[in-house]
C-alpha cells in the first residue's frame, strides 16, 4: 500500500488542501451572505455561478492542461482560486459574489481535471482500487475538515475568508515541489444528449435530478440551518453528517448494485431520500437531533444516487464509449446543478426554509416515477453484463473517468 500511494502523495496532499478550503468556502458564503442580508434567491444564485463554473471549467480547463502540463496548471488554477474569498471579503455584495464564486467553480474544475487525470494515468490494473479508495476517503474526509473549520471564527469577519485564501494557495506546495513528471494532457469532454438518452433514459433523470436536488442543498443548506433552528455550531456538523452519509453508503449501496437492477437501486434511493426531505419539512424546529439525524439518512439516499446512475450508463457501453458518456452525465449533472439552487431559493422564499427539503424531495420523488416507467420498458441487464461499481470520491471531473469504464460490453439496443 506504502509503495503504491508514495509516488503520488504531493498529489493527494494537494488535492486534500484544496477540498478543504472549498469545503469551508462551501458552508461560509451561504452563513455569510444570510448576515448580510442576501435573499435567497441571490445566495441560490451563489450557489449557482459556482456550478456553471465548474461546467465551464471541465469543458476548457483541459486545454490548459494540455498546453502548459499539470503542475503549472494547478498552481495558476490556485492561484487565481486564492483571489476570490478575498474579494468576497471585501466586497460582500451578490453581483460581486457571482462572478467570484464562479471563477472558483471554473478554478476547482481545473484543479480537480488535473489531480484526476494523474491519478488514472499513474494508476494500474493491480493498483487502481487502492490508489481511488485512499483519493476517495482523502476527498470526502477533507471536504469534512474543510467545513468544520467554519467554527474556527465568526462568519462575520474577515477571518475565515483568509483561511479559504491561505488553504488554496497552501495547495500548490506540495505539487510544485514533487520531482515525479507529470502524465499526459486530459481529454477534452463532449457533451452528447441524445447519445446519453440512446444509452439510458433512466441514467439521464437521475443525473438530472440529483443535480438539481443536490446542487440545491449545497448550495443553500447553511441557510437552511441558521434559519430553522439548528444552533450556530453545529451548523457544519448538520452539513458533513450528509457528506458522512453518502460516503458510508458508497460501499454497501454498490455492492447492493452489482447484484440487483441498478435502477431498483435508484428508485429506492430516491424513495429514501424522499422521505427525508418530506420528514425534514414536517418536524418541528427545535427538534434538532432529529435534523440531524435525518441529515444523514438524505446522505445516504441523496448522493450516491449520481454514482448508481453513471454504473447503469456505463453498463451500457463498450470502454471505447464510456469517457465519452461518463463526461457527459457529470456535465449534464452540473448544468442541473445550476437551476436546483434557483428553483429552491424561490420556493424558500415563498414557504420558509423548510421549503429546500420539499424541493429536494419532490425532485427525487419525480426521479423515482421516471425509473420505475423505464423498468417498465427494458428488461434489466444480466449481472454479468455489468461492471463492477466504482467507488468515486464526491468532486469527480471527466479526467476521473478516463480508466475507469470498465471491462467491454455489449450494447444495448437504444431505449424505445
Amino acid at each position: 500500500m506504502v509503495s503504491v500511494i508514495k509516488p503520488i502523495t504531493a498529489l493527494l496532499m494537494s488535492a486534500g488542501i484544496v477540498l478543504a478550503g472549498n469545503g469551508l468556502e462551501g458552508v461560509l458564503l451561504p452563513l455569510r451572505g444570510s448576515i448580510e442580508g442576501f435573499s435567497e434567491l441571490e445566495i441560490g444564485l451563489v450557489g449557482s455561478a459556482y456550478y456553471t463554473g465548474l461546467m465551464f471549467g471541465c469543458l476548457l480547463c483541459p486545454r490548459i492542461i494540455g498546453r502548459v502540463g499539470h503542475i503549472r496548471a494547478f498552481a495558476v488554477f490556485t492561484a487565481v482560486a486564492t483571489m476570490s474569498p478575498l474579494l468576497e471579503a471585501m466586497w460582500p455584495t451578490p453581483w460581486v459574489w457571482w462572478v467570484f464564486r464562479g471563477l472558483t467553480g471554473v478554478c476547482v474544475a481545473g484543479i480537480m481535471n488535473a489531480v484526476e487525470s494523474w491519478l488514472t494515468s499513474v494508476a494500474t490494473n493491480e493498483n487502481r482500487g487502492e490508489v481511488m479508495s485512499t483519493y476517495t476517503i482523502i476527498n470526502f474526509g477533507s471536504i469534512t475538515i474543510g467545513q468544520q473549520l467554519i467554527n474556527v471564527s465568526d462568519p462575520q469577519g474577515f477571518q475565515l475568508f483568509s483561511l479559504v485564501a491561505i488553504l488554496f494557495s497552501l495547495a500548490a506546495v506540495p505539487l510544485a515541489l514533487t520531482l515525479t513528471p507529470h502524465p499526459p494532457a486530459p481529454r477534452q469532454p463532449q457533451l452528447r444528449i441524445r447519445q446519453l438518452y440512446r444509452v439510458s433514459p433512466a441514467a439521464v433523470a437521475g443525473c438530472l435530478g440529483a443535480g438539481l436536488a443536490n446542487g440545491a442543498f449545497w448550495a443553500l443548506a447553511p441557510v437552511y440551518a441558521k434559519n430553522s433552528g439548528v444552533p450556530p455550531g453545529s451548523i457544519a456538523l448538520f452539513v458533513s453528517l450528509v457528506v458522512i452519509g453518502g460516503a458510508l453508503a458508497q460501499w454497501p449501496i454498490g455492492r447492493i448494485s452489482d447484484r440487483l437492477d441498478r435502477r431498483v437501486v435508484l428508485v429506492a434511493l430516491c424513495i429514501c431520500s424522499a422521505a427525508a426531505g418530506f420528514a425534514f419539512f414536517m418536524v418541528p424546529a427545535q427538534a434538532v437531533s432529529v435534523k440531524l439525524g435525518l441529515a444523514a439518512m438524505f446522505g445516504v439516499g441523496a448522493l450516491p444516487i449520481y454514482w448508481v446512475s453513471f454504473a447503469h450508463a456505463n453498463d451500457l457501453v463498450t470502454r471505447d464509449e464510456a469517457v465519452n458518456v461518463s463526461s457527459s452525465l457529470l456535465l449534464l449533472f452540473a448544468m442541473a446543478a445550476i437551476f436546483g439552487p434557483i428553483m429552491a431559493a424561490l420556493l424558500m422564499a415563498r414557504i420558509g426554509p423548510d421549503a429546500l427539503f420539499l424541493h429536494t424531495a419532490l425532485v427525487h420523488a419525480l426521479i423515482a416515477a421516471a425509473v420505475i416507467y423505464r423498468m417498465t420498458r427494458r428488461a434489466p441487464l444480466p449481472p454479468e453484463e455489468r461492471m463492477a461499481y466504482k467507488t468515486l470520491p464526491k468532486s469527480n471531473t471527466p479526467a476521473g473517468f478516463e480508466r475507469e469504464a470498465g471491462e467491454d460490453g455489449k450494447r444495448i439496443p437504444p431505449a424505445r
